[in-house]
């Protein structure tokens, strides 16, 4: 194991969290997760704790998601393992609503279902056209959408071809995450396993009997609406615990989102990392997606748009 945590921490530190995956000659850490796993031979326990965790972060299975992106999550908390598990366990008392109702004071109009279809900066200002028809007009703008929407968009001029190609394909992430609500669970419970949920851990209290757990799996395989087999998932860990409910949203089946949290195809994102997060022109691109310091994170978001805030009013 100690072996084993030492390449992990080598290969992380290769690294530079600035500079973008592209251009660091990482191409030979892009490659299958299970690949690199088998690598490390690790007893049989610490290699299914790993796999299980790499699902929970990663949103694919190992044969399909990339080692390189693992390595980045470790790098980008701050080079250390243990940060990619404990970066969890903080969550808003009052639910991520209250800082949406917070940023909303802030902006003087709001347009909810307009679905945005073009944008066109050929001439002196960014023209951005609705699928409604309705078209806008701007100095700047700044997409805040997930990259996996961007494909949806037509860009004139076109993006470079190199940015245009992974954008086309989109990210692979296929992770569901569910929230479920139970009795009789221990607080600060963590499960990690072979099960249908390759994590489930405690996420916060309910009453003094009942608590929200989340768990993860693969969106693809798993159908979070049959109740009867979210019990059997949970209670392949924990049997004396009651099921009460569950909540989750479907974020691939969303057109405004078309997957879930950012995660690369192998291969991917060492073709082209930074400059997805790079402006074209008068078109800024934020978000969590192409957040190089907290990528699939809140954090990341706030970071990028600050970033393309100052941009735009130094330009």
């Amino acid at each position: 194991m100690e072996a084993a945590t030492y390449t992990l921490l080598r290969d992380a530190h290769r690294i530079d969290l600035e500079k973008g995956l592209e251009n660091q000659d990482l191409e030979d850490l892009d490659i299958p997760l299970i690949e690199y796993v088998d690598g490390l031979d690790l007893p049989p326990v610490s290699r299914q704790f790993l796999l299980a965790w790499a699902w929970n972060m990663l949103g694919q299975p190992a044969d399909q998601s990339s080692a390189l992106w693992a390595l980045q999550l470790v790098a980008a908390h701050h080079y250390s393992i243990l940060g990619v598990l404990f970066s969890l366990d903080e969550v808003f008392a009052n639910g991520s609503a209250d800082l949406v109702d917070a940023m909303s004071h802030d902006i003087p109009e709001i347009r909810m279902q307009s679905v945005v279809t073009g944008i066109d900066q050929s001439g002196d200002a960014v023209h951005v056209t609705l699928k409604s028809g309705d078209a806008f007009q701007a100095r700047s703008v700044v997409i805040a959408t997930p990259m996996n929407t961007w494909r949806r968009i037509l860009f004139t001029p076109a993006l470079p071809e190199n940015r245009r190609s992974v954008i086309e394909e989109g990210h692979g992430g296929r992770g569901l995450k569910i929230l479920i609500h139970v009795r009789g669970a221990e607080a600060g419970i963590e499960c990690v396993g072979d099960g249908i949920f390759p994590t489930l851990y405690d996420y916060c209290e309910v009453s003094e009997s009942e608590r929200l757990l989340v768990a993860f799996t693969d969106s693809g395989s798993f159908d979070p609406t049959d109740l009867s087999a979210v019990k059997d998932a949970v209670h392949y860990y924990l049997p004396e615990v009651e099921v009460l409910g569950i909540d989750y949203h479907d974020w691939i089946k969303d057109p405004l989102f078309e997957g879930p949290w950012v995660s690369p195809r192998v291969r991917q994102f060492s073709r082209v990392h930074k400059e997805l997060g790079e402006p074209a022109g008068r078109v800024y691109f934020v978000g969590s997606d192409v957040s190089l310091g907290f990528p699939g994170y809140i954090e990341g978001a706030l970071e990028t748009a600050d970033s393309a805030v100052n941009a735009i009013l130094r330009s």
